[in-house]
């Protein structure tokens, strides 16, 4: 297999695990360095899948400016998380990832399937020999309303799926609104650390912007205690 570089991810539980995260958990996930997600041997490891879907906007909201629309989930365990879900075994990792976005939000393949060159990281869970890929998909504004909009048709809506979340991607001048408030929810999986590599990655956020976010929901969570 590719080589890897460690990372924890704090406050989490794993994809499969039906419980209630637990919000004082830490697990350890493993950042796969080949960008490719056809290099990881499917018949090793058990597969899940997701999807970030996002566009970018420009819009101005009580002095801040609001630079992406990203679509997550809430979902049925009262975590966040991005929609998708586990691979079967006879499936390629597109192929289930692009059924699940197909259940869960009623995704219009014809126009929006996701393909090999959307994979932006993907994670090993080590403990459950378990692998995570995340893909991210850019749509114009328009199309981002129609797919949200087609996701309270989702079969799922309602029982897996309670709704759709878009994360505020600013930090309001109290210091704690916005961004912060938003990362000290309890998220499923590595979903919060996805969404963070995400924001960077695609150059949404700014490593400074997001590493304040980070450590002042820490404050914040330490406060709810």
């Amino acid at each position: 297999m590719a080589g890897f570089t460690e990372g924890v991810v704090m406050n989490s539980c794993p994809d499969d695990d039906r419980s209630q995260c637990d919000n004082s958990s830490e697990m350890t996930f493993v950042r796969l360095l080949s960008p490719r997600v056809n290099d990881v041997p499917t018949s090793e490891y058990d597969h899940a899948a997701h999807c970030m879907i996002y566009c970018r906007t420009n819009k101005a909201w009580f002095g801040n400016t609001i630079k992406a629309n990203i679509m997550m989930q809430f979902r049925f365990d009262g975590c966040i998380g991005f929609p998708g879900g586990a691979v079967e075994a006879n499936e390629t990792i597109v192929m289930g990832l692009n059924r699940e976005l197909q259940e869960e939000i009623a995704l219009n393949l014809d126009k929006y399937s996701i393909k090999d060159s959307d994979h932006l990281v993907s994670h090993i869970y080590k403990e459950r020999n378990f692998v995570l890929h995340f893909f991210i998909k850019s749509v114009t504004e328009e199309d981002f309303n129609e797919i949200q909009a087609a996701g309270l048709t989702s079969e799922f809506y309602g029982t897996e799926v309670m709704g759709t979340v878009i994360p505020p991607l600013f930090t309001m001048s109290n210091g704690i609104s916005g961004l912060p408030n938003f990362l000290a929810n309890m998220f499923i999986g590595n979903a919060k650390q996805q969404l963070l590599y995400a924001l960077e990655s695609c150059e949404i956020l700014s490593k400074t912007e997001i590493n304040e976010a980070v450590m002042k929901s820490k404050i914040i969570k330490k406060q709810n205690v």
